[in-house]
């Protein structure tokens, strides 16, 4: 997640492979993310107003600067790292994302392992993408 800083900063995205189509999944989560970095940035300096000793007061001011780097860890990476869609032998590879404004109903269930090993017929798919339409053309 922090590797995905340099390249955010410089605007590359990774690149994919032939036949897999990147799907980007930032838009919704950048204004949380945008919010998160401003109180973390807030709540920094606000600790250096306290003066409650050298040795705490370097503990809330590397704490909070700990949790800026990590949340624009996350917003990089959510922009860097887009989702990667692909079709191999009928079976469709995506990456689990936060929210849904795509919806595809398949006409028959299909089955999936569950994180603990346990497996479920699946009938409908619901995943985000900045670009919906892009993804439900690679899915087709």
């Amino acid at each position: 997640m922090l590797a995905c800083i340099g390249p955010f900063v410089f605007r590359r995205r990774r690149t994919t492979p032939p036949g897999v189509t990147a799907v980007g999944y930032a838009r919704a989560q950048v204004p949380l993310l945008v919010v998160f970095a401003v109180v973390t940035l807030i709540e920094a300096l606000l600790f250096l107003l306290l003066d409650l000793g050298p040795v705490v007061d370097t503990i809330l001011v590397v704490l909070p600067g700990y949790s800026l780097l990590f949340t624009v860890g996350m917003l990089a990476a959510t922009v860097v790292r887009a989702s990667a869609v692909r079709v191999e032998g009928g079976e469709l590879v995506l990456k689990p994302l936060f929210e849904t404004n795509l919806v595809v109903r398949l006409r028959h269930p299909a089955p999936v392992s569950r994180p603990l090993g346990r497996t479920a017929a699946v009938s409908i798919l619901r995943c985000y993408a900045d670009e919906p339409d892009i993804l439900l053309t690679a899915v087709r």
